[in-house]
């Protein structure tokens, strides 16, 4: 299982300018890593995702005319360097891809797009 949640931010368009925009997503993740025991490693990552896009007002209420389905499509690679037997960082890339976004005036690229990140991650034992 897997879930995201963006920050909220404040629109400046449409219907509902300035008003706060949240997105919140959750689904299945599949993994691959290559070299497991290896001191680097890469590891590549699929999700698909179900959930929804709102706004809400300066009081934090939502908007219930404001809301929208979505469904995101994620890739992610990233190269992974141990540190420890249970403790590793890495440096990756990934692409989003929303479908299905129509909420005032927004769509699907400004939701879509390429991005890079640092992770730390902990193993068990």
């Amino acid at each position: 299982y897997y879930s995201a949640m963006t920050n909220y931010f404040k629109t400046n368009r449409g219907e509902y300018s300035n008003s706060e925009l949240d997105m919140g997503a959750g689904g299945l993740l599949l993994g691959l890593t290559t070299f497991p025991n290896s001191r680097f490693h890469l590891s590549l990552y699929g999700t698909f995702c179900m959930g929804g896009i709102s706004l809400s007002d300066m009081s934090k209420i939502r908007i219930k005319a404001a809301y929208d389905k979505v469904n995101l499509v994620n890739g992610f690679f990233n190269i992974d360097y141990d540190i420890l037997s249970f403790l590793s960082v890495g440096v990756g890339g990934c692409y989003q891809k929303a479908i299905g976004v129509q909420l005032d005036g927004y769509d699907d690229s400004e939701f879509s797009g390429a991005g890079i990140f640092l992770c730390l991650k902990v193993k068990s034992f």
